[in-house]
């Protein structure tokens, strides 16, 4: 994928969660659901009900029902992340030397060079650590300086019982995902991650769902990944330059919006049954989104409350709005060769939209492949 729509390459995000360091919003509630008995030390997250700011916290020490500081600092995180980080690929300011000789490959036209320097020795990478918000960043560049891995290293804690700012997302309405879904992702955790209110702020943590993120893109039908994939090509390529302040996750919160509210038994269909083609439902994506754009309003998935429009921040390059964007989709999609001109790679996509029974196949030898390693 990387390789015909080289717009989609993206770094990776490593989450730690300090699983043994639990965070009670409801102090009446333990780990298992019941009734909570407040002994030794624990945290206490005070949510933030202010409009706009449910999503923050201030993670509170406990001595059994004595506070003990007035919060605790999100930089704790980052300062812990750095240390570890540093510890485990550096030796006295140094790069650790199993690091330092990995050969690394780019892509698998590389792998026969990446060898002939191995044996040569003369492979010599570069690691370089910063800060980055809430992360710790991890770049690794090989022997030329090109960027070869990317990686954001996050630190998190377990919130117990599901947040009250997130309660109506447990009960409304919504064709997808289906109510057994919803209760079991409801009872997998979600966490705290150093994220401040503002720049700066040293008291507040973020409530992150993006465990439950994964799960439901694991569950989305075939065609519903291909649209998102679709759609996250176009704004990184063709919206993402517009300098409007909107993100991935923008992007991504607009998709599971659509999922919920388009009749996904007509539009996706059965493994044997499709009412629509996949243009149909991409049009219906990209109109989705426009409007919603349009009207300014891009909801919290989780948090129904928070309009992430209002707490967009923009770079002083973002001089367009994302009015303006709104526009620039419409104008895209009145082109009736619209897919052809703005998504189809001739030698991918098409494999994955027109013959899915092919690129099923190549799934299917690839996993043969995989398991006789």
């Amino acid at each position: 994928v990387s390789n015909s729509f080289p717009e989609l390459r993206s770094d990776h995000d490593v989450m730690f969660v300090l699983e043994h360091v639990p965070v009670y919003e409801d102090v009446s509630v333990n780990e298992e659901g019941n009734e909570n008995e407040t002994k030794g030390f624990w945290l206490r997250a005070e949510v933030m009900f202010e409009e706009g700011k449910e999503e923050f916290v201030k993670i509170i020490p406990m001595l059994r029902d004595t506070m003990l500081t007035t919060h605790l600092s999100n930089r704790i995180a980052c300062n812990f992340l750095t240390e570890v980080v540093s510890n485990s690929f550096f030796k006295k300011g140094k790069i650790s030397d199993h690091l330092k000789d990995l050969p690394l490959l780019i892509n698998s036209r590389e792998i026969g060079e990446s060898f002939t320097s191995m044996l040569r020795e003369e492979t010599s990478n570069k690691v370089f650590i910063s800060r980055a918000g809430p992360s710790v960043n991890m770049k690794v560049t090989g022997q030329s300086g090109q960027l070869v891995f990317d990686c954001d290293f996050l630190l998190s804690l377990p919130v117990v019982g599901w947040p009250s700012p997130a309660g109506e997302w447990k009960v409304r309405e919504r064709v997808w995902p289906g109510e057994e879904m919803v209760d079991w992702l409801v009872r997998l955790p979600c966490h705290l991650i150093a994220k401040p209110v503002h720049e700066g702020d040293q008291k507040t943590w973020r409530f992150s769902f993006s465990r439950q993120e994964v799960e439901l893109a694991k569950i989305l039908p075939h065609n519903a990944r291909l649209c998102y994939v679709g759609l996250k090509h176009i704004f990184k390529k063709y919206l993402k330059s517009t300098y409007s302040g909107l993100k991935s996750y923008h992007i991504l919160t607009l998709f599971f919006w659509f999922m919920e509210e388009e009749q996904t038994d007509i539009i996706w269909g059965k493994e044997d049954t499709y009412n629509k083609s996949f243009k149909s439902i991409f049009l219906s994506l990209m109109k989705f989104v426009s409007k919603a754009l349009s009207e300014g309003n891009i909801p919290h998935y989780f948090i129904r409350s928070i309009n992430l429009v209002s707490i967009m921040k923009k770079d002083r390059k973002d001089t367009k709005t994302i009015a303006d964007v709104s526009k620039h989709i419409m104008k895209m999609v009145a082109n009736k060769n619209f897919l052809e001109i703005f998504l189809y790679d001739r030698t991918a996509f098409h494999a994955l939209v027109l013959n899915r029974e092919v690129h099923e196949e190549v799934l299917q030898d690839r996993q043969k492949a995989e398991s006789y390693v």
